[in-house]
C-alpha cells in the first residue's frame, strides 16, 4: 500500500527522469546603493565621486533539480566583492564589501537538442561584511549587517559543449535589503546627510560559466 501511494504521489508531480544541473561561473554585477553612495560622496570622495551604479565581481554556484519536464527548483549561492579607495589630505580612505547571497530558486525550463533555457527567480537571506579604513585611523573597522533578505529574477541559457557539459550565460536582476551595518554596536552615521547608512541595493549582472547535467 505504501509503495502504491508513493508511485501515485510521484506521478502527480509528473516525474519522468531525475536530473540535476550543477553550474558555476563568474561575471560583473552593477549595483546602486544610494545611501552608501551618498555617504562616500559627501564625506570621502572629493573629485572621485561614485556614480549611481558601481561595478563589482560576482561568483555564482548553483544546483537545480528537474521536478517536471518544464519546471526546476534549486539553490544558488552568489558572492559579490566590491572595493573603493581614494586619497585625501590626511591619508587614504578605503572601503570594501563582501556580500553573501544564497537563494532558493524556481525556473520554467525549455529544453531542446543541445540547449536549455531557464526563466525564473527566488528569494533568500543576505549577509554583508563591510570593512572601512578612515584616513585618520590606524586600524580598519569591520561592520556586519543584520541578516537581510533579497530577491533575484534571472534568465539563463545553456548550450552544449559535448556530452553533459554546457556553456552558461546568466543574466540577472536583484534587490537586496541588507539593512544598516554595525561595528561594536554602533552604526555608520552620515554627519553631512544626517542619516544612518544602509546597504540596500538594486543590481543587474552578467555571469559566464559552465554547467554539468547528470
Amino acid at each position: 500500500m505504501k509503495k502504491i501511494f508513493l508511485i501515485l504521489f510521484l506521478s502527480s508531480f509528473g516525474f519522468t527522469k531525475a536530473q540535476i544541473d550543477f553550474s558555476a561561473g563568474m561575471g560583473l554585477s552593477y549595483f546602486a546603493a544610494s545611501s552608501f553612495r551618498d555617504y562616500v560622496n559627501a564625506n570621502f570622495a572629493n573629485n572621485n565621486q561614485l556614480s549611481s551604479f558601481q561595478s563589482s565581481v560576482i561568483f555564482l554556484t548553483e544546483a537545480d533539480y528537474t521536478v517536471k519536464e518544464n519546471f526546476q527548483v534549486g539553490i544558488e549561492y552568489a558572492f559579490n566583492i566590491y572595493s573603493y579607495n581614494n586619497g585625501l589630505s590626511l591619508g587614504y580612505y578605503n572601503v570594501s564589501m563582501n556580500l553573501h547571497k544564497p537563494s532558493l530558486v524556481a525556473y520554467y525550463l525549455i529544453t531542446g537538442e543541445g540547449y536549455k533555457f531557464k526563466f525564473g527567480g527566488g528569494v533568500g537571506p543576505r549577509f554583508v561584511l563591510l570593512e572601512e579604513k578612515l584616513p585618520n585611523y590606524a586600524d580598519s573597522r569591520k561592520y556586519n549587517s543584520p541578516m537581510g533578505i533579497g530577491a533575484v529574477v534571472k534568465a539563463a541559457g545553456l548550450t552544449t559543449l559535448g556530452g553533459n557539459l554546457y556553456a552558461l550565460i546568466d543574466v540577472e536582476m536583484r534587490y537586496d535589503y541588507n539593512g544598516e551595518p554595525t561595528f561594536q554596536g554602533k552604526k555608520i552615521f552620515d554627519d553631512i546627510n544626517q542619516a544612518n547608512v544602509n546597504l540596500n541595493s538594486l543590481s543587474v549582472g552578467l555571469i559566464l560559466g559552465v554547467a554539468y547535467s547528470f
